[in-house]
């Protein structure tokens, strides 16, 4: 399945990824959990212990020229990102697979993982600063 292309090659697009200034959607995580607060502090703890290395192992494969392994990679890598409820971000890792694992440009997806470093950053931050504070 061909993933709609998003344009999102910059970190000038960050904002099309932020919804009410934040890209964690806590509506749906508490939906989720039933407003769970320790479920949801463990989701997001689970995503932050993996997240950074995730997305590196993915640079690392571009770089390699293992497009199969790194198609893998952010296969798995949505599930992490699902959690999150955020749409465009699931939908941006799925862009990601689908190009690895039909040996796309290796310069665009190279820039769409530039974006998601910049997007799982801002994660951690929401994360360390407003998660479970609403």
């Amino acid at each position: 399945m061909q993933v709609q292309e998003n344009n999102v090659h910059s970190t000038d697009k960050l904002e099309l990824f932020l919804k009410d200034g934040q890209i964690i959607d806590l509506v749906s995580l508490r939906e989720l959990s039933g407003n769970d607060l320790d479920f949801i502090s463990e989701i997001l703890g689970m995503f932050t212990a993996t997240a950074n290395e995730q997305v590196q192992e993915m640079k690392d494969l571009l770089k390699a020229g293992n497009m199969a392994s790194l198609s893998s990679v952010a296969h798995k890598f949505k599930s992490s990102v699902s959690i999150l409820g955020n749409s465009r971000l699931y939908e941006l890792v799925n862009d990601i697979e689908y190009r690895a694992k039909n040996n796309g440009n290796r310069e665009e997806i190279s820039e769409k993982l530039e974006l998601l470093t910049e997007i799982v950053d801002r994660v951690y931050v929401e994360i360390a600063n407003t998660a479970l504070a609403a």
